[in-house]
């Protein structure tokens, strides 16, 4: 598997299977730049309910607990959180986004443009810009692919303003009289019902591969 495809590059700190190791450099650099003690009175801008209150609980713990930083939670509603992360007030935000069109695009432009709201403090990278507008108008999908990894390459390189915590997709248990809905990847991409109806009389399934 090519380095780029992987959702970190193999050996990349923070992402090391022996995070003895990636606790060892992290204080180093800390030490390099002058907070041998970790760094005081950081907050995490965030949500206040649901999965991403717990990750940011367990970041600020381990953050803690390791002498990385005396790092708190400022936990508020969606609208305020999106508020703070826009104005660029916080030292870090823990924030999910999902994929409302289902294309490479829609991920990199929240993140990458500039004068967006997942990009506060305007990071870019001459190499990132230009694959950008590259990516964004190739319309062969194996140059865009290349076009892609070559973009990731550059993230892999650590530099950037995000740090990825996870990927993940949705699936669903239902009812198999519920016919013609298929389980979203992500719930902005559940937009309507209109399809969907009940059928009563439908015959239960006994093979895998059911199709609702």
């Amino acid at each position: 598997m090519e380095d780029s495809t992987k959702f970190a590059k193999e050996g990349k700190p923070g992402y090391r299977t022996d995070k003895d190791v990636d606790l060892a450099e992290a204080k180093k650099l800390l030490t390099k730049a002058g907070f041998p003690d970790g760094i005081p009175n950081l907050k995490i801008n965030g949500l206040n309910a649901g999965s991403s209150m717990k990750a940011a609980e367990q970041v600020a713990a381990q953050f803690r607990r390791d002498g990385i930083a005396d790092i708190t939670l400022d936990a508020v509603d969606l609208a305020t959180m999106y508020v703070k992360m826009r104005d660029g007030n916080h030292s870090m935000s823990l924030v999910n986004t999902g994929i409302i069109i289902t294309d490479p695009g829609d991920i990199i432009n929240q993140f990458f443009l500039q004068d967006v709201l997942r990009n506060p403090h305007n990071w870019n990278d001459p190499r990132t810009d230009q694959l950008m507008v590259d990516q964004n108008m190739e319309q062969d999908p194996t140059k865009r692919k290349e076009l892609i990894k070559q973009f990731a390459d550059v993230l892999h390189e650590g530099r950037s303003h995000i740090v990825p915590l996870w990927w993940n997709s949705s699936g669903a248990t239902f009812d198999y009289r519920l016919r013609n809905w298929h389980a979203p990847m992500t719930v902005q991409l559940v937009h309507k019902w209109d399809h969907v109806y009940w059928d009563p009389d439908a015959k239960m399934p006994t093979t895998p591969g059911y199709v609702p």
